[in-house]
């Protein structure tokens, strides 16, 4: 009897909405990968759908995730970003909730770590928020710098990378991200001079990762990447018919936002 597998399928609805005028909300259904990584190879065997460096219809690709060479895997990277930032790795398990690629193709507007020490206890989160341009940043939230709204751990930081052509770079994100279990919650807000001018949030169910889930995910959700691509266009196409001011696309200089709030 094979063990059971921490790595899983979340689904459920990833809901925005902007409360700057023009006011726009909206939300749609997604479903995300929460991989384990010390579990890869072990989901590789299992699921022949799914491949880590290699081609498979549902891909993790070290390349889509933080900075480093070419060969550089994943933990590899992170570390470097965790270091960039003046976090020590704390060496424990590391997983990621994240939309792989399918059939080669892939768009993620949001992938979030939850990095743990030696002991399973959590030590710090990443929030990496790539654009559309080919921009991405990493926000890393360390758990001795968060405070608590019940058993959502809360960040504060400056936002630091150019995101919706329909927002300036004013302003600081606000993220809740709570342990992942049989549900899961995680929130980013952008707060400027005490305002909340935009909200993010995405609620889903946990489902056993198995060839059986994730063939049926693929069925019922269809190319992803796609489907995300083409939902970020038509609701910026639904925002600049309202009337939304459009920002040109500002250098990416992280280090010129400023320091984070204290």
């Amino acid at each position: 009897m094979t063990s059971p597998l921490v790595s899983s399928i979340y689904e459920g609805v990833v809901a925005h909405r902007r409360r700057l005028a023009p006011e726009h909300p909206f939300a749609h259904r997604v479903y995300m990968l929460f991989l384990d990584l010390d579990e890869l190879p072990e989901i590789e065997r299992r699921i022949p759908l799914f491949g880590h460096r290699r081609r498979r219809p549902v891909e993790l690709r070290d390349g889509d995730h933080f900075t480093g060479r070419r060969r550089d895997g994943l933990r590899t990277r992170l570390a470097r970003t965790l270091e960039a930032a003046g976090v020590a790795p704390p060496g424990g398990p590391v997983r990621v909730l994240t939309q792989a690629r399918v059939l080669g193709q892939g768009f993620n507007p949001v992938s979030f770590w939850w990095c743990h020490d030696a002991s399973g206890r959590l030590a710090c989160c990443v929030a990496e928020v790539n654009n559309t341009f080919g921009d991405r940043h990493p926000y890393v939230l360390p758990v001795d710098r968060a405070s608590r709204e019940g058993d959502l751990w809360v960040w504060r930081v400056r936002k630091r990378m150019h995101v919706s052509p329909f927002m300036d770079m004013a302003g600081d994100y606000e993220f809740r991200i709570a342990p992942p279990g049989a549900r899961l919650r995680v929130e980013a807000s952008l707060v400027r001079g005490g305002e909340t001018t935009l909200e993010a949030r995405f609620e889903a169910r946990r489902v056993d990762l198995s060839v059986g889930s994730l063939g049926s995910t693929l069925l019922r959700l269809p190319l992803m990447p796609w489907m995300v691509w083409g939902a970020i266009h038509a609701q910026a196409l639904r925002l600049w018919r309202k009337g939304a001011r459009f920002h040109h696309r500002p250098p990416y200089r992280p280090e010129a936002a400023g320091p984070d709030p204290t």
